[in-house]
């Protein structure tokens, strides 16, 4: 004959939600961690762009020229450096599936 256990239905609802609750709180774990990684990526970007501008204004002391440097330009060229660079990756990247799916 079958075994049969009574147990209060908190319990049992508690049992068969547990593995889910253990999938959600991974994939939570992996969320911060991008989250994270995204904002130390830009903080880097950031303090290149600024670092590169730095070195332009020194560069414009020390040659006397006045007048503010062309804020513009520099943030739209690094905009569009950085676009190609994204916009070349994703191609490699999807150039490589179409070869081998199994990626």
């Amino acid at each position: 004959m079958a075994e049969m256990s009574l147990k209060q239905m908190q319990d049992a609802v508690a049992e068969s939600l547990e593995q889910r609750k253990m999938a959600i709180h991974l994939v939570a774990g992996f969320g911060m961690g991008a989250l994270v990684l995204s904002v130390v990526g830009i903080y880097g970007v950031l303090s290149y762009s600024v670092s590169r501008l730095t070195r332009k204004i020194g560069t414009r002391m020390v040659l006397g020229l006045k007048g503010k440097p062309p804020r513009g330009p520099l943030l739209i060229n690094t905009t569009l450096h950085w676009g190609y660079r994204m916009c070349l990756h994703c191609f490699h990247r999807l150039c490589r599936y179409r070869q081998n799916p199994s990626l």
